[in-house]
């Protein structure tokens, strides 16, 4: 099948749906990402202040975000004067799978800080909580994202 016939309204519930789990999941691998990044330069300060050689490059991949293609299908819904919408095979990959061609590297980064175990937000165990809610949230979106 190369194309489908969708409620405006079921499209925008999924991809709404859809947004929110990947802006949990930001949120809190972008805690966990200032948290590490702060973790390590302050042990490279107190190395300086040891005298000791330090690791100069700081190896962190940003988690990113992509809201903006979230944002502009919810728009394009909200827009449409039609109540049924004619999606292709990749429009209905993206809007309604959640399969974005950024997908796989999103999950792989958000999924190294989400599992940050220095995170006081992340520590692992159900219901610990830090400034960007609870943990178990997140990891469950990221585990149905």
């Amino acid at each position: 099948m190369k194309e489908v016939k969708v409620k405006v309204v079921e499209v925008l519930k999924i991809v709404k749906g859809n947004k929110a789990k990947h802006d949990l999941i930001l949120e809190s691998a972008l805690e966990a990402y200032w948290e590490k990044a702060s973790d390590i330069l302050k042990k490279c300060l107190k190395d300086i202040e040891d005298k000791k050689t330090i690791n100069q490059y700081l190896d962190l991949p940003v988690p990113t975000n992509h809201s903006v293609d979230y944002d502009r299908v919810i728009r394009m819904m909200e827009l449409s004067v039609d109540k049924n919408v004619i999606l292709d095979d990749v429009s209905f990959s993206k809007f309604i799978l959640n399969n974005w061609d950024w997908k796989q590297e999103f999950v792989r980064v958000t999924t190294a800080y989400i599992g940050y175990s220095g995170y006081s937000g992340v520590s692992g165990s159900a219901g610990a909580s830090g400034s960007c809610g609870d943990y178990s949230e997140a990891e469950e979106a990221l585990e149905t994202f």
